[in-house]
Formats: structure tokens, sequence, C-alpha cells
């Protein structure tokens, strides 16, 4: 059984690995796509926010309030007003022009005269590690527990395709088996014994 939490390595070449390595859960997260011109003839993202009150700016509440309407894009302009959207209506400006403080955080920039600091969300997802090549044995004596089938059959089945079947069920591993099985737990089994390298397992 070839074990992954996801990374792919060819059927018949095992390449064994001792430390097991768990991939990390999905993280969220805004960047920072710069300074955008905001004159209003657009605007650069056209639904404004009515929370947190312009007397309480900041980016980070910003971006909460665009996120949770559904947007993925959050601006800030003049240090106090916020605006969402899913695409940019303008052009980027000078950084330096973004230079307004936050009207609920001095320390941060929200924007400008004409201007808005805008930010994009995304989700940045788990990254796996091929953890090695292991022995198995059938019932009782299984690295991974539960075989589960992978959209579209045995002709779908893949290292990717495994290891994205196995987190979409919340287990951290994932292992291949004779080309078109796929195994998945929330642990390495304590019958777990490494291949010999080069073997092409159970």
């Amino acid at each position: 059984m070839y074990l992954y939490s996801y990374s792919q390595t060819k059927f018949g070449q095992c390449s064994p690995v001792p430390t097991p390595v768990k991939p990390s859960a999905p993280k969220e997260t805004w960047k920072s796509l710069g300074c955008y011109f905001d004159t209003g003839a657009p605007h650069g993202l056209l639904n404004k926010s009515s929370t947190p009150a312009e007397t309480q700016m900041t980016v980070n509440d910003c971006q909460s309030s665009c996120k949770t309407s559904g947007f993925s894009l959050a601006g800030l302009r003049y240090g106090k007003s916020c605006y969402c959207d899913n695409t940019i209506k303008t052009v980027v400006s000078n950084d330096n022009l973004c230079n307004a403080p936050c009207t609920g955080n001095a320390t941060q920039m929200c924007g400008g005269a004409d201007v808005l600091s805008v930010y994009q969300f995304s989700v940045l997802q788990p990254q796996y590690n091929s953890v090695g090549c292991y022995v198995d044995a059938g019932t009782g004596k299984r690295v991974l527990r539960t075989f589960v089938n992978v959209f579209g059959g045995d002709a779908a089945t893949s290292v990717t395709s495994c290891a994205k079947e196995c987190d979409d069920r919340g287990f951290p591993y994932s292992g291949t088996e004779v080309g078109v099985e796929c195994w998945c737990d929330t642990a390495i089994q304590s019958v777990a014994v490494l291949a010999p390298e080069g073997a092409a397992g159970w």
C-alpha cells in the first residue's frame, strides 16, 4: 500500500519515508491586492457595506463583513468606508496613495482619497506528503481501515483523487493499493510495517 498525506509516487516504486507527516487543515486567508482607483465612475467595488460603523473601521472587520455577505473581495476607502465585490471594476493605482489610517485602528491603512485598499479572500488547501510504502496484510492487519469509492470508479482512481476523497470525508491519511483501491483513516495503524524499497505492496 502506498500511503500518503498527498504527493504522488509512481505505482510499483516504493520509497519508504519513516516519519509520517499529517496535513494541516485548510487555512482561510486574505491577500492584499494593492491600491486601486475608485473615482466613482465606476467604483472599484460596487457593494458598500454598512458594517462596521465608519467610525470603527478596520481592515479585518471589513473583510469579515464582505465574507459574511458572500463576497471574495474587500476594499477600504477614505479610512472609513468598506466595499465588497467579486471582481474589481477599475485599475491598479500607486500603493502610496492608500495612506488613510483606519478609523478603528490607526496602525492599518484603509485606502485613501478616491482609492481602495483591496483584499482577496482565499482558502489555502492542505498540503500532503508521502509517508512511504507499507505492507498491507488484509483483514485485521490493514494499515488504513476505511475503503472508499472514488467518484468515477476504478478508472478515476489516482493518488490525487484518493487523497481528495479521504480529505472530503475528514480523513487525514489516504493510501492507494493495486492501482484501483483507495483507503482512508485518521491514523496509520499500529500494525503498519514499511515495505522493502521497490516492493509493489499486497
